[in-house]
């Protein structure tokens, strides 16, 4: 896997940690509500992206 990959990874779930971490901070309601259940869309697409770079085959370099 591409160490920038791994990068960008860390760093989507590092900032939805921290997006769950205000979230918990709001009051109880629906507003509340919603947007933890944005983040939990966002968190999915974060695992469906791992997913998707796990899936594809490693870059193969040619030496000329």
């Amino acid at each position: 896997m591409n160490l920038t990959r791994l990068y960008i990874e860390r760093d989507l779930e590092e900032l939805a940690a921290k997006l769950l971490q205000s979230a918990l901070k709001l009051p109880h309601g629906p507003e509340r509500q919603k947007i933890l259940e944005q983040i939990s869309g966002f968190r999915v697409r974060i695992n469906l992206l791992k997913a998707k770079t796990n899936l594809t085959p490693p870059q193969t370099v040619m030496n000329n």
